[in-house]
């Protein structure tokens, strides 16, 4: 047992993944619980097809609206994913979630030297975009094994938001940049489903704490502004999802 003060969930993390020794990493937040069985049938998956990381579907489960429950980023059986189709779907995040690590379990040969940036509140992302960088193959389990608290007064759920947060659209732009000098077109047409997610969900993080905070309504204008440039990619885009592109292209006319 390690006890330690509280510095934020990423360096946490950081202090765990140090005294590490398994086989295997993975990471379950303190809100949250799992399926007793959901290790045994990702070990098995990633063990028969020689994966590096394995996913899992989750369960969402919001505090006082038990009928609103709902299962996401399920399969109906266990697949594999490897080269441009892993970042297919990590990047249209309709079987992968890709800001979160703690439905997925690692090799800890995959995140060797790895740590989270301390004092980020979307540290995962950081995080699970570098781990899925050196993965060769994927494992998605299919079944629902996390199972995911919203609790209202949460980390993820309270405004205003750090100010950590005006640097994820950077960090999501210097992935532009790698997909357009080294993946192809269709890998491309991807991405941008995960830009628009990425900007629709800060953008309303932003717009609730600029009530507070003038500086996220400069970065929410200047967000705006960003989104404009990106609209070729998204219209007739497939990989989006019609009602992500519906409140990502409202936005932008709002600004008009």
């Amino acid at each position: 047992m390690i006890h330690k003060n509280w510095s934020g969930q990423g360096d946490t993390r950081n202090v765990g993944l140090a005294f590490a020794r398994g086989e295997y990493i993975s990471f379950v937040d303190s809100d949250d619980y799992i399926q007793d069985t959901m290790y045994e049938k990702m070990i098995t998956a990633m063990k028969r097809h020689r994966c590096e990381i394995a996913v899992c579907g989750r369960v969402d489960l919001f505090e006082g609206s038990p009928g609103g429950n709902r299962k996401a980023f399920c399969m109906k059986e266990v697949t594999i994913f490897e080269g441009d189709e892993v970042w297919k779907e990590y990047f249209t995040g309709q079987k992968i979630e890709p800001s979160a690590c703690w439905d997925k379990l690692f090799c800890s040969s995959v995140i060797e030297g790895l740590r989270f940036l301390p004092g980020k509140t979307s540290e995962d992302i950081y995080f699970t975009y570098a781990a899925f960088e050196r993965a060769k193959k994927v494992a998605h389990v299919g079944e629902p094994f996390y199972f995911y608290c919203h609790r209202s007064g949460s980390i993820t759920t309270t405004y205003p938001v750090d100010k950590s947060e005006l640097e994820v659209m950077p960090f999501v732009k210097k992935i532009e940049a790698k997909v357009w000098n080294g993946r192809n077109p269709l890998i491309r047409k991807a991405f941008y489903s995960f830009y628009v997610s990425t900007f629709n969900v800060l953008y309303e993080e932003f717009r609730k704490s600029a009530e507070v905070d003038k500086k996220f309504r400069r970065y929410r204008l200047r967000l705006k502004t960003e989104g404009l440039l990106r609209v070729p990619f998204v219209i007739e885009n497939p990989h989006i999802l019609p009602e992500k592109r519906k409140i990502f292209l409202k936005i932008l006319s709002d600004a008009l």
